[in-house]
């Protein structure tokens, strides 16, 4: 076996223990003297799917997939992000905490991004909870190494279904979508910033109408700096346009989500932002304060950090991968990153 495919290997195995393990934290409940009871703990049955799911035929013209074509400004005020504005101004930006959290404790088999930029949590939701479809949007496009035309998923759709409304193509892709997908799992990671305020009501709509499971919704509030950031708004006006909308605010599991965050001195705001809703539909016994009637109660000691290598959250501006050594440049890189995604951190030498 080369080394490449060692470490490949390595690397598989390495998720799937970490897996494993934030699952079985997720489903403990709490015994004598705050301990946790593993023991017997609730068998929760796996989120059930919403069925196989595919793209629907009109959408496709809209799938993107390659990491050609990069750009250093795009985006820079307001609007779609290019892969270059991504990775100079903040990085790969991933979150292990906040993303493991989503995995293993709504246990999505399918999910929709809004805002996906370079796929990571995407991938990881397939790679780490097996989601099928993990389904990202993005207004332009944004290319990335994650969206291999050779894997099944995750893949990317490239459509502004908002300002574009009106475009025959988008239009057709749109009403499809709505016939025919939903999803366990919808989240936006603060994505609704950048989107001009008067076109919030449809992003609203559209999470909405798409989720089947759980909402997990994370913007910029008033006051908080950022790229492009052209609409603030605070928390408790988005909480009441989901409210509205038929979903039900969950505040233990947003609490815990929040806490479950890998990047407090870095990126305080997924601390800070995140709101967790489910649908009418969602299975019980997936969030904290959406139980079973009757379950054990939870413990609020949640899949986080924890479960990820401590290796993984040194961060670094020297890299070398594959032969290649480079300075990185923008926010710091986290060693886990380059393990997981070393195809997308050396795409970073090619941005301007």
């Amino acid at each position: 076996m080369s080394t490449h495919a060692a470490r490949g290997a390595d690397l598989s195995r390495l998720l799937h223990a970490v897996a494993m393990e934030s699952m079985r934290r997720a489903q403990c409940t709490s015994g004598a003297h705050g301990r946790l009871d593993c023991t017997e703990s609730p068998q929760i049955p796996p989120t059930p799917s919403v069925g196989v799911l595919e793209v629907p035929p009109s959408c496709r013209p809209h799938l993107l997939s390659g990491s050609a074509g990069l750009s250093r400004t795009q985006g820079s005020t307001g609007g779609g992000w290019s892969s270059c504005t991504h990775l100079i101004n903040y990085g790969l930006n991933f979150n292990f905490g906040l993303a493991q959290f989503m995995a293993s404790v709504f246990r999505p088999t399918s999910t929709l991004e809004l805002g996906c930029g370079l796929g990571l949590y995407s991938d990881w939701m397939h790679r780490m909870a097996g989601a099928a479809p993990a389904l990202g949007i993005e207004p332009v496009g944004v290319h990335s190494a994650v969206f291999n035309p050779s894997a099944r998923w995750p893949q990317q759709l490239a459509a502004d279904f908002f300002s574009d409304a009106g475009h025959n193509l988008t239009a057709r892709c749109a009403a499809a979508m709505r016939k025919r997908l939903k999803f366990d799992l919808v989240f936006t990671i603060e994505v609704a910033e950048h989107i001009p305020r008067e076109l919030h009501d449809r992003v609203a709509d559209f999470l909405a109408e798409h989720t089947a499971g759980f909402l997990v919704f994370s913007a910029g509030r008033p006051g908080q700096g950022g790229v492009g950031h052209i609409a603030l708004r605070p928390r408790d006006e988005w909480q009441a346009e989901f409210e509205k909308r038929g979903l039900k605010y969950l505040p233990k599991t947003t609490e815990a989500l929040r806490a479950s965050s890998s990047a407090p001195k870095f990126d305080s705001n997924h601390r800070t932002n995140p709101l967790v809703f489910a649908a009418r539909g969602a299975p019980k016994g997936t969030a904290l304060d959406w139980r079973q009637p009757g379950a054990a109660k939870a413990t609020g000691a949640v899949p986080g950090p924890r479960f990820v290598p401590k290796r993984w959250f040194t961060r670094t501006r020297e890299v070398s991968l594959r032969n290649s050594t480079f300075k990185w440049r923008g926010m710091r890189l986290q060693l886990g990153e380059a393990e997981v995604w070393p195809d997308v951190v050396l795409s970073q030498r090619a941005c301007k």
